[in-house]
Parts: structure tokens; C-alpha cells; sequence
């Protein structure tokens, strides 16, 4: 068995301040301390933008290439790896297949198991299917601006997504997680102060407003939208 971890920072000409090299790699040291084992080799991708898949980064390709049976990969962050909620279920079933476990330590650690597997998979798919309907919903509104201006026009990019330098808009990974996470907790009757608080601790500066704000934009998507009631504020 081969323990293996997996560092990016994007193209962009500077690190991501909440995500430096430094950070991810202190991340996965004491991820290792805590678990009692020895990391045989980090892989760097260095000024790769997290758009591009796995596969087709320079180190990226490499660990990939270097996985076998009972080995472990282990990142700071689902966004860390992988490009998309789809590319992470496709990644995620060969590593399965290959007896590859995977741990992201955003996300508590292996989240391989049976139980916590299962899980992700349904955000994941969940996540993947937004992602579909929002490409949909892009290809429409580019179509319409290029009959007023042909280029994009830009603007406001909401909580769970990102503009690429090309002006496409992607899924942001660990914030379309956290959306879906503030849905369950909403669902099981958290207030919206208790959900942002849940937030703030696991690294999301989000107001309570902002919290409701970002659930009914998601349940609008999802075309299923309900009513938040302000005594549970």
C-alpha cells in the first residue's frame, strides 16, 4: 500500500489565500499525524487551473498513472482534485474499482466507506445534475448576448460557482457541497442562524441571510422551491 497526496494552486499569478501550497501541504501532514501513517509522495500541480481534468495535469496524470490496489490518495479539498461534481464520480468509481481509497480532509477524511461513499455520490450526483442544467441555462443567456453585444457581459457570480478566464461559469466543488449540506440541515430544521454558524466553522463566512439567500436560489434551480419560515430565523 502507497499513501499519496495531491496538491494544486491555480494559473491565476497568485496562490488562493485560503488555499496556499503551504496550507494544503500542512493539512496533509497533520491529516497523516492524526492517522498514524507516512506519506510516500505528494503530488504539485503548480499553476494548473482547476478546470483542466485530473488526468490531463502534469502531476496529476502522473499519480494517476502510479495508483494501484489498497493505495491511498488524500487532498486538502473535493476542489483540490477534481474539475467538476461529474469528473469526481467518474474519478471516484475507478479508484473504487481499482481499490483506491480516497480522502478529503474538507470532508472529514475516507470518504471511501461504504456509508460516507454513498453520501457523496448522491451530492455528487446531485451537484452534477445542477451543473447540466446550468450549462443549459448559460448556453441560453450567452446565445442572448450575443444577439445584443456578441461577448459576455459578465457580472455577479453567486455562491457555488466560478468564472473562468475563458468567461464560462463552472461549479465551485466544496461550495456546491456546502449548498447542499445547508439544504439537509435546513430540511431537518436547523434555523438559518444555527446553518450559518455550521458554515463559519467549516470555513464558509456566510450571514444568515446569505445562508437563506443561497438555499432558495438552489431550490429555484431545482425547481422545487418552498417557504423559509422567519421563525426559524
Amino acid at each position: 500500500m502507497a499513501v499519496y497526496g495531491y496538491c494544486r494552486v491555480g494559473d491565476d499569478g497568485q496562490q488562493e489565500k485560503t488555499e496556499t501550497l503551504a496550507m494544503q501541504r500542512q493539512r496533509l501532514d497533520e491529516y497523516c499525524r492524526d492517522c498514524g501513517v507516512i506519506r510516500d509522495r505528494t503530488f504539485v500541480d503548480r499553476g494548473v487551473d482547476g478546470t483542466r481534468p485530473l488526468g490531463d495535469r502534469p502531476q496529476g496524470g502522473r499519480l494517476l498513472a502510479r495508483l494501484g490496489q489498497g493505495d491511498v490518495v488524500m487532498a486538502s479539498r473535493l476542489d483540490r482534485l477534481f474539475r467538476s461534481a461529474q469528473d469526481a464520480l467518474t474519478i471516484c468509481a475507478s479508484f473504487r474499482a481499482a481499490g483506491v481509497s480516497l480522502h478529503l480532509i474538507d470532508l472529514g477524511g475516507n470518504v471511501s466507506e461504504d456509508g460516507i461513499g454513498r453520501f457523496l455520490q448522491t451530492v455528487l450526483a446531485a451537484v452534477a445534475v445542477s451543473e447540466r442544467d446550468r450549462i443549459g441555462d448559460r448556453i441560453r443567456d450567452v446565445k442572448a448576448e450575443q444577439r445584443i453585444r456578441n461577448r459576455y457581459l459578465g457580472g455577479f457570480v453567486p455562491f457555488g460557482w466560478r468564472k473562468t478566464v475563458d468567461g464560462d461559469i463552472v461549479s465551485h466543488l466544496a461550495e456546491q457541497a456546502a449548498i447542499q449540506r445547508m439544504i439537509v440541515l435546513r430540511n431537518q430544521g436547523g434555523s438559518l442562524r444555527a446553518i450559518a454558524g455550521v458554515m463559519s466553522a467549516e470555513g464558509f463566512q456566510l450571514t444568515h441571510a446569505g445562508v437563506q439567500k443561497i438555499i432558495r436560489a438552489a431550490e429555484r434551480r431545482d425547481g422545487s422551491r418552498r417557504a423559509l419560515p422567519s421563525d426559524l430565523m
